[in-house]
């Protein structure tokens, strides 16, 4: 008799999760955030920007797909899809830093410093 009212209740309380989740906001993805220093000006780093894209597309364009970019002014739309997961984000580009903003699925969450940190060193050295 206790197992069947276990097994109610957990059946009762799986379904009442079930509910839960569908009427909650589901969570965001997690976010990239890097900002690097420079001291070319806007245009100069935009320029330098671009041709940077181009040589890392050109590098890694086997390793990506669905590649995405259109620049704004001084703001750079991206994404792309890496092993089938898109990536996706802003590149600003400011008069003495450029800021990278973005959103990584939740698969790549555990390796988010790591790739913060690998942005953060392309671009310290293509500003350089």
């Amino acid at each position: 008799m206790i197992k069947r009212y276990s097994y109610q209740l957990l059946t009762a309380v799986a379904d009442l999760q079930t509910e839960i989740y569908k009427h909650t906001k589901k969570p965001s993805m997690p976010k990239l955030l890097t900002a690097v220093e420079h001291s070319l000006g806007k245009e100069s780093a935009k320029a330098t920007l671009s041709s940077f894209m181009d040589e890392a597309l050109q590098t890694y364009g086997d390793s990506v797909d669905d590649v995405q970019s259109q620049w704004n002014d001084y703001e750079l739309e991206f994404s792309f899809k890496a092993m089938g997961m898109t990536v996706s984000g802003q590149l600003i580009v400011a008069d003495d830093v450029v800021t990278v903003n973005g959103k990584i699925p939740f698969a790549l969450s555990m390796f988010r410093g790591k790739i913060e940190r690998t942005m953060e060193d392309a671009l310290r050295k293509a500003l350089q």
